[in-house]
């Protein structure tokens, strides 16, 4: 029944006999023999007697101007508005009247949304989306476009996402709920100059809040910005100095710079301010890791699963630190709980593979990498391990065959290639090597280390001609770089040229000896036995010489 006939027959006998029995009162005056009530049956109901009391006098009183014209439709908008976030209302009156010309515009928009707001809490967004673009439909709020607009968010939506939350914009300029809004969907999209003058714009309006600038801090932060990122993370710490997110904002920027010590210190404030925050934890876990300090970031790591046990993440982070210390039946033992819980994540395996590899159990190592392939058929990666696993285990044809079949899926990958021709050279291929070599360089010309190692092949090859035109190549590119030098040396001691050869030997010892070259512990000593060879030979050469000189 329509609001303006539930009016007209409000004095109707029957129907106020119903009307009186729906909303919880007596159907009629009770009697002597009936005022015995049940307090607690009355108790419970009161709130919602109460409610219905209120909203059933306000249409009473209107109900005098509605007899003289019962056509037109009567605004109760007040009342109906000091009850749209109340559910108790919608108890009520329900949804059928929604539509009721009766009720005005915005009180029927509030109706669709507050059914829209009970939907989230379910999280059924496609009935968000549909509730609350009715109540656009019959009044457009910015509320109503920026809470349709997190419900696409939801959905993966972004476009139409940052269509309601500028058109929430457009009705209230000022609304720091959109701005907010529409500068993290940027950040989540990547596009940090927006997202960055979206959360200037409302610092810049005078709302200056901690949440604003630790939103701006995370764009400067995801740029890249770090000096300007700890700036926001400062401003927000110094207006909630007891909000753990901007010392965790802090930690990362400092950790994306190499501060590991200041990582450190600020992922500890976070903890102390929250101790169960997990993500603290887990960065502090990290942090540890790579300071070398394995025992605390294990114990770091078990904090956490204490807090949230049955974490692939925390339980894959703990065996890494497992594993860099050494040991890898406890690194085994947390990635194969990880990979129960994710048994499709082709990166657990190949972890897992790694621990089985370092342990020398190469057929289960195979065996994590073969499936990792199967999950993740385009990684190089996988292919890679794969086929150092085979290599490892004396099975060198088909760890070359393994490389050969990822290059046919990835043609252009240049570390498949780079991979393949170290294991032709380790058969002793150097042809084949060269090859490849050859194949890298058309797909990168300016690929300095794959040219010096070619030229490294065609010196063991005798080619020469072809070794010097290489290395004189890779030389104007990089003149001091450590491979270089010692595969020269090799090629003007075999042509000859000792005095060379010995110059560009002296030129690794005193480059290395200012660390500016970063080589296996093992070459310093092959690079000092051939400067002693060349030695040898130079000393040769200068005895003939003097003896000629004699005659």
């Amino acid at each position: 029944m329509r609001l303006a006939d539930w009016i007209r027959h409000w004095h109707d006998g029957k129907h106020n006999q119903r009307l009186r029995a729906r909303c919880g009162f007596p159907a009629s005056a009770p009697k002597d023999s009936e005022l015995t009530v049940d307090i607690k049956r009355s108790a419970k109901r009161s709130k919602i007697v109460k409610i219905h009391r209120t909203l059933l006098f306000s249409l009473w009183a209107v109900s005098l101007s509605a007899y003289a014209n019962l056509t037109k439709p009567i605004d109760i908008s007040g009342e109906f508005l000091r009850y749209r976030h109340a559910p108790e209302a919608m108890a009520v009156f329900g949804s059928d009247i929604s539509d009721d010309p009766a009720i005005g515009a915005p009180v029927r928009s509030a109706l669709y949304f507050e059914q829209a707001k009970l939907s989230v809490k379910t999280k059924q967004y496609l009935s968000v989306i549909r509730n609350y673009t009715r109540a656009l439909d019959i009044y457009p709020t910015a509320a109503a476009f920026n809470n349709r607009g997190l419900a696409h968010w939801q959905l993966g939506e972004t476009d139409a996402a940052a269509r309601d939350f500028t058109a929430a914009l457009q009705l209230e300029h000022g609304d720091v709920h959109a701005w907010l809004n529409l500068g993290n969907l940027e950040l989540a999209l990547k596009r940090y100059d927006v997202a960055i003058d979206s959360f200037s714009h409302v610092i810049d309006n005078g709302n200056q809040s901690a949440d604003i600038y630790i939103s701006r801090g995370n764009a400067y932060r995801a740029k890249g910005d770090a000096e300007n990122s700890l700036l926001d993370y400062d401003a927000a710490i110094a207006r909630a100095p007891f909000d753990p997110r901007a010392h965790f904002g802090k930690a990362l920027v400092f950790y994306d710079v190499g501060n590991l010590d200041g990582a450190e210190s600020e992922f500890n404030v976070a903890l102390r301010l929250d101790p169960n925050d997990l993500n603290s934890m887990r960065g502090l876990a990290m942090v540890l890791r790579d300071q070398h300090k394995y025992s605390e970031s294990i114990g770091a790591y078990t904090s956490a699963l204490k807090i949230q046990p049955g974490d692939a993440l925390l339980s894959s982070g703990r065996a890494r630190s497992y594993q860099e210390m050494g040991d890898s039946t406890h690194a085994i033992s947390d990635y194969s709980q990880a990979i129960a819980l994710q048994p499709s994540d082709d990166l657990l395996l190949r972890l897992r593979g790694l621990a089985y590899d370092h342990q020398g159990d190469y057929s289960k190592a195979i065996a994590d990498f073969t499936e990792a392939t199967r999950l993740a058929p385009h990684s190089a990666k996988g292919y890679s391990l794969w086929a150092d696993a085979l290599e490892h285990s004396h099975r060198s044809e088909e760890s070359i065959e393994v490389l050969a079949h990822a290059i046919r899926l990835m043609p252009s990958d240049v570390s498949l290639r780079h991979d393949l021709a170290g294991a032709l050279e380790h058969r002793g291929d150097y042809a084949s090597a060269i090859q490849e070599y050859q194949a890298i360089l058309r797909i990168s010309p300016t690929d300095a280390d794959n040219r010096i190692y070619l030229a490294d092949d065609e010196t063991t090859l005798g080619r020469y001609q072809d070794a010097a035109r290489d290395y004189e190549i890779a030389s104007r590119a990089s003149p001091d770089q450590g491979t270089l030098l010692f595969g020269r040396a090799q090629l003007s001691f075999y042509t000859g040229d000792f005095r060379r050869a010995d110059a560009d030997l002296a030129r690794w010892q005193e480059l290395h000896r200012k660390g500016k070259i970063d080589a296996l512990a093992t070459t310093p000593y092959y690079v000092a036995i051939w400067r002693h060879i060349v030695a040898l030979r130079l000393n040769t050469v200068h005895l003939i010489t003097t003896l000629g000189a004699i005659r």
